[in-house]
């Protein structure tokens, strides 16, 4: 038997131990109905423990108090499909507080057929408390609806997600600026109707109105750390904490979820909440109830060693074979990917590869044209780039043009990138880098005099990047702060300057948005004495006002 979800939380209501029996036979008669159980003997259910068999269903039901705690333990097995699933609801008060814990367990049966995957709803008791009673995890509200946040709210809410004591993870949803303008559909709230579905429990879900996400992005410093533009977000506890990632806090950008099922983000995302909440310990309260109620005291078993161990052997072989199957699985996936983006970065390559052959081949038709010569597309010619610290070793062999003065430094921020595993950043950055490049050579050959933005815009180059992604100068703030410009200060020969520093403000945004929004970093000494362009930084965008 395995827990596959478990939703435990404060009630403030310590009268809920009255009040368990009837919530738990109310929810089994009208589950019963519905699935088409005879629901007439779970109407009288009794809470004495004896368990009371209906069709495919085994029913159980206990409650005892000593006047100092008072508990109640209600359960449901029943075989579906080819699984027996346990349905488990306790409830344990004193005279100060009470807690409700609901759990959710699967046992596959042996020689039947099961599906590979298995993606758990919480059971409709967890929605039926939180309805019914006030309930808090660690002092937070969990409501399992959607809360509202406006922007006269907003405040107030960034402050809960910062509470250091908050202990419950929180799910931020944020509609696309099509999305707001629609007069129809809803598609963001209707995303946060599933996510809270799905996570009824274990997380509590916020939906942002109209400019919410803007107001919320100043006040938390911006990226990394913000979300917005139909983007959903989990928020774990620790926000903002010393030694905190922000890829710890993961985000769904809106690219995967535009024109989706609104259940797509909760299957995104609610796995890895699941698991961490499967994972959460009973109250030592629990261990009290086992030891000084009778009623809850553990079950005496007649079946001898040789059985429970025989027992034991044919679940882990199980376990062993669906945990292979699934890791198999894991891995023929994970392959299927990496091919696919080997060959699309391949193909990529070698049109690039094509594209200098035809200029080649033009410029040698037409010398009038004043074409640059290109690379006939050869398998050659055609590198595999996926990791942004090859694409820095690369150009450290064949960019003549382009210096890393403080390799260690670039090296630094292009292992950071390659940590997101996106080899669009490592083709991106490859890219730049040649365009920089082949600028500072055609200006030492003095056959071209503008700078490193006209060059882009000028068409005339093979290698060239659209201009969007160059800008000359940082912000005035940027500037103007010591730390910023601190930040974005690099190595460079004395040749170039005299300190042995320079203040590189130039840079390529090889990503817009969100994180890591890839940076390089550079200084044009092309018209100075060394004629080469002096790359500081490959790696994350670096802190400015709205990024600290």
């Amino acid at each position: 038997m395995g827990l596959i979800y478990r939703s435990l939380f404060d009630v403030e209501n310590t009268g809920i131990v009255e009040a368990a029996p009837s919530i738990f036979r109310e929810w089994l008669v009208e589950k019963a109905r519905r699935a088409g159980v005879d629901a007439g003997a779970l109407e009288s259910l009794e809470t004495r423990g004896e368990p009371v068999t209906v069709g495919a269903w085994t029913v159980s039901s206990v409650a005892d108090s000593n006047g100092a705690l008072a508990a109640f333990g209600g359960r449901l097995v029943e075989k579906i499909k080819g699984q027996v699933l346990t349905t488990s609801l306790r409830v344990v008060s004193s005279s100060r507080q009470a807690w409700a814990d609901i759990d959710l367990e699967r046992e596959w049966v042996e020689g039947e057929e099961f599906g590979a995957s298995w993606v758990p709803l919480p059971p409709g008791l967890v929605r039926t408390v939180l309805g019914s009673y006030s309930c808090t995890r660690a002092g937070t509200p969990l409501t399992g609806e959607v809360s509202e946040i406006n922007r006269e709210s907003t405040e107030a809410f960034l402050q809960q997600l910062l509470d250091p004591g908050r202990d419950l993870p929180y799910v931020v949803v944020t509609r696309s600026e099509d999305e707001l303008a629609s007069k129809t559909a809803d598609k963001g709230r209707e995303r946060a109707g599933e996510l809270a579905r799905r996570l009824a429990g274990i997380a509590q879900v916020a939906l942002f109105g109209p400019m919410v996400a803007q107001d919320f992005s100043k006040l938390i410093g911006g990226a990394p750390w913000d979300v917005h533009s139909g983007a959903v977000r989990s928020y774990l506890p620790g926000l903002l904490r010393d030694g905190d990632q922000p890829q710890w806090h993961r985000i769904v950008h809106f690219r995967r979820l535009r024109d989706q099922p609104a259940g797509t983000a909760a299957r995104l995302t609610a796995g890895r909440l699941i698991e961490a909440a499967i994972h959460r310990k009973l109250p030592e309260s629990w261990g009290t109830v086992t030891t000084e109620l009778p009623r809850f005291a553990p079950a005496q078993s007649d079946r001898d060693w040789e059985e429970i161990a025989e027992d034991l052997d044919k679940a882990n072989a199980h376990l062993k074979r669906e945990a292979e199957a699934l890791d198999q699985a894991f891995r023929d996936v994970q392959e299927q990917a990496r091919e696919r983006v080997a060959d699309a970065l391949v193909a990529v390559e070698r049109y690039q590869a094509r594209e200098g052959y035809l200029r080649s081949w033009l410029n040698t038709a037409n010398p009038d044209l004043d074409i640059d010569g290109g690379l006939l597309a050869t398998e050659e010619s055609t590198v595999h780039r996926e990791h942004c610290t090859t694409v820095v070793g690369e150009a450290q062999s064949n960019l003549k043009w382009v210096v890393f003065y403080d390799p260690a430094k670039v090296l630094e921020g292009a292992d950071l990138l390659d940590e997101n595993s996106q080899p669009v950043f490592a083709l991106n950055g490859w890219q730049a880098l040649t365009a920089l490049n082949e600028y500072a050579e055609k200006k030492a050959s003095e056959k071209y005099e503008g700078s490193f933005m006209d060059y882009c815009r000028s068409g005339l180059a093979k290698a060239a990047i659209s201009s969007s992604w160059v800008a000359m100068k940082e912000s005035g703030a940027t500037g103007q702060t010591r730390r910023f410009r601190e930040q974005r200060t690099f190595q460079v020969p004395e040749e170039v300057d005299a300190s042995g520093k320079v203040y590189m403000e130039a840079h390529i945004k090889l990503e817009e948005g969100g994180y890591p929004a890839p940076r390089i970093h550079f200084h044009d000494d092309t018209r100075g004495k060394t004629r080469m362009v002096y790359v500081g930084w490959f790696g994350p965008h670096l802190p400015n006002k709205s990024k600290n």
